[in-house]
């Protein structure tokens, strides 16, 4: 019981950028939002295997992550950082500076 409920709640990472907002979603519910203009940089990384997948607490902040290696590591403005799991970690990246960093300091 308890694994079928992690596969629906984690069974895919969906990341889109609407508007001015970046958000990130896993599987019915689990959300995380932020506000372009809030983003200070972004940058293509690997990530370690013993991070894991799911939600975990990494030194680039809290990882959302369900397969591979490759990520984007988010700072804030205020200082927060979190790091978004993707097959396309240069393309996210570029798509995140594009979308509302380019008029920003980067």
């Amino acid at each position: 019981m308890i694994l079928m409920i992690a596969l629906v709640l984690f069974y895919k990472l969906r990341i889109s950028i609407d508007g001015e907002t970046l958000c990130a979603s896993f599987g019915i519910g689990i959300r995380k939002k932020v506000r372009l203009a809030k983003v200070a940089g972004c940058e293509a990384i690997r990530i370690r295997w013993w991070y894991g997948w799911g939600i975990h607490l990494t030194p680039h902040g809290w990882l959302y992550n369900v397969s591979g290696f490759d990520a984007v590591a988010i700072t804030l403005r205020d200082g927060g950082k979190f790091a978004l799991g993707t097959d396309d970690a240069k393309g996210l990246a570029a798509t995140i500076r594009a979308s509302g960093m380019s008029s920003r300091t980067q």
